[in-house]
């Protein structure tokens, strides 16, 4: 752990937040903190963590969401290098200037996790739900995480509460059902889930698949699953599932189908045209779920080529890296 960059990390935002607001250029540091960005995905963090302290430099002592979104980074960074200390207290930095800042209560909450400190993890993941009540995907990210850490009923708690605190409406059907899986009430989540296909919610087919599926309904789960991937609204994420919830099955092809379709949406057939915004952890999860596909159809050399492509765009990903190994020596 680098004892002297701990010392230095609470200087650096005590500069930031309290020095009196001068002339930055913007345009500089939007590109620089664009670099320390691309740097972090590919894992270069001490590259990464020296572009985000430029980026907070080039602030001229003003703080706006962009000098915190940068902090933010910075403790990701931190993290990666193993300066767990130094990610909390640019986190609790963060947290003292924006009490109410959702993002860095999760993240610290997630450190605190992966660090044995149950305990602190849930009080953040919970004040990070309070801070933004209505994003529910998070809080099926925090039930997955606290599983993950035997930490199943506090992630139970959490998603109880968020159902009772959830509003009766249209638009929050499909969420409702979402978490009622979660909780495993399945004729509850039938019922939600039934009601926002009703409203044209095309992704509630990929949940109701879930549903019969947990009930050993394989026969209903493919016709589910068959009529979202043939709709004319699947989006990355909903076929990412669909895919997933075919491996549960066995079905390795149509699993593997789901994610070439699901990786389709990022193309770009020109080089000036506009990347498409979807989100780039769903674009992780078809890539790596492409390669275990190929592997359980017995395609060796097309798993080798894709977990390469991978690794190519996430060369830290050990998990992947001893995939590659494996694959080599087939």
């Amino acid at each position: 752990m680098n004892r002297k960059l701990i010392k230095i990390i609470p200087m650096i935002l005590a500069v930031v937040m309290l020095a009196g607001c001068g002339k930055k250029d913007i345009e500089a540091q939007n590109e620089v903190k664009d670099f320390a960005i691309a740097a972090l995905k590919e894992g270069k963090y001490e590259e990464a963590l020296s572009g985000f302290d430029e980026a907070l430099n080039l602030a001229g002592g003003r703080v706006t969401a962009r000098e915190i979104d940068i902090c933010y980074y910075k403790a990701v960074a931190q993290y990666h290098m193993d300066d767990v200390a130094g990610a909390c207290e640019t986190l609790d930095a963060v947290i003292k200037y924006d009490e109410k800042n959702a993002d860095a209560m999760y993240l610290r909450g997630s450190i605190y996790l992966s660090e044995g400190e149950h305990e602190k993890a849930v009080a953040d993941y919970r004040a990070s739900i309070a801070a933004a009540p209505k994003d529910y995907e998070r809080v099926i990210q925090v039930f997955s995480n606290l599983c993950a850490n035997d930490e199943r009923e506090s992630g139970l708690s959490i998603v109880s509460a968020a159902l009772s605190s959830m509003e009766d409406a249209e638009e929050n059907y499909l969420w409702r059902g979402r978490l009622y899986i979660l909780l495993e009430q399945y004729d509850k989540a039938m019922d939600s889930l039934t009601k926002a296909a009703g409203n044209g919610e095309a992704e509630a087919d990929v949940y109701l698949a879930q549903v019969l599926l947990d009930q050993d309904d394989t026969e209903g789960a493919t016709q589910k699953l068959s009529s979202y991937v043939l709709s004319e609204a699947p989006t990355p994420e909903g076929l990412a599932t669909a895919g997933e919830q075919y491996m549960e099955m066995k079905e390795y092809e149509s699993a593997y189908d789901c994610f070439e379709k699901g990786l389709s949406f990022y193309e770009v057939s020109d080089e000036k045209e506009k990347k498409p915004d979807y989100s780039q952890e769903t674009y992780r999860r078809l890539l790596g779920d492409r390669v275990a596909a190929c592997e359980f159809l017995g395609e060796w050399q097309d798993a080798l080529t894709h977990a390469r492509e991978y690794i190519a765009l996430y060369p830290q990903d050990e998990r992947m890296l001893k995939e590659i190994k494996f694959l080599a020596s087939r």
